[in-house]
């Protein structure tokens, strides 16, 4: 009886222990995306995919080793892709500005 209540002591306390572990990742990815994020104009949307980008980036290291010591969140590929993606839009959007603006010029002339 001392045995099997032992071992369900050491279960609870190991699940426990998994279930602050896992708190810290998502505590440590919201700090980390909220600094990395400021002052950046980004979208709604594109905040919204890069957090969970780096929160699930962040659950998948840590389900191999509870976070290793050579996680690095710009080298994550969804951040790089997303931020990739991101550029790209801007950039569009400033050709379109000058586009329409020498659109303009012409037809004043």
């Amino acid at each position: 009886m001392f045995k099997m209540a032992q071992s369900l002591i050491t279960e609870i306390i190991r699940i426990d222990n998994q279930n602050r572990a896992l708190a810290k990742v998502s505590i440590v990815a919201t700090d980390v995306h909220n600094a990395s994020s400021d002052g950046l104009d980004l979208s709604d949307e594109e905040i919204y995919h890069l957090r969970t980008g780096l929160k699930m980036d962040m659950l998948r290291d840590h389900l191999k080793t509870y976070l290793s010591e050579s996680f690095d969140y710009i080298s994550s590929d969804r951040v790089k892709a997303r931020l990739k993606q991101s550029e790209n839009k801007k950039n569009q959007s400033m050709e379109n500005e000058v586009r329409l603006g020498s659109e303009a010029d012409t037809e004043d002339t």
